[in-house]
């Protein structure tokens, strides 16, 4: 039996269950798929990392007017690996089921259901009973119903992340 159940282990929930647990509660934190949500793999983290890389890239290409040099194109594939290493250092540090251990979270990757208002139970019948819950499920990109999309090679903020290559163009929406 758990005092608090976090439902989603992003930004929001991340915070919730540690300072749950802080408090002095029984907290389990309940992920679907990574732990570090939306803001470490997708978001916060890795468009921050892009962002800093176009800058010093803009900042090159500003300095090689006075001065020779040459300032070759950015090369997507090496900053994209980066970027990875920069999300798989926030993960090994401390984004993991074991330092939120270290700070009394019980983090279970999972996907549960309510089936009632203190029972949580995935598809192979293991329940977790608690008291309250926190939903802290974040969101997910919605494609938009535009004609012809389907047959275009669209991204969206959660695959762009795949790139390897710099497209030629690219329109964004929303």
């Amino acid at each position: 039996m758990y005092d608090i159940v976090v439902i989603g282990a992003g930004s929001g929930g991340l915070v919730a269950a540690k300072t749950a647990a802080k408090m002095g509660a029984r907290v389990a934190l309940i992920e679907k798929y990574k732990i570090g949500g939306d803001c470490l793999h997708t978001g916060c983290v890795p468009s921050k990392a892009l962002i800093a890389f176009a800058r010093d890239y803009d900042t090159a290409k500003k300095s090689a007017a006075f001065a020779d040099v040459q300032v070759g194109k950015p090369d997507l594939r090496n900053i994209m690996s980066k970027i990875r290493e920069r999300q798989q250092h926030i993960q090994d540090d401390t984004d993991n089921v074991e330092a939120f251990a270290r700070e009394g979270v019980d983090c279970i990757i999972g996907e549960y259901n309510f089936i009632d208002c203190h029972t949580l139970e995935n598809a192979s019948g293991e329940q977790i009973q608690f008291k309250y819950a926190i939903i802290s499920t974040g969101s997910r990109p919605i494609i938009p119903k535009i004609e012809g999309l389907e047959k275009s090679a669209y991204v969206t903020s959660d695959t762009i992340w795949s790139l390897n290559t710099l497209p030629k163009h690219m329109a964004i929406i929303g």
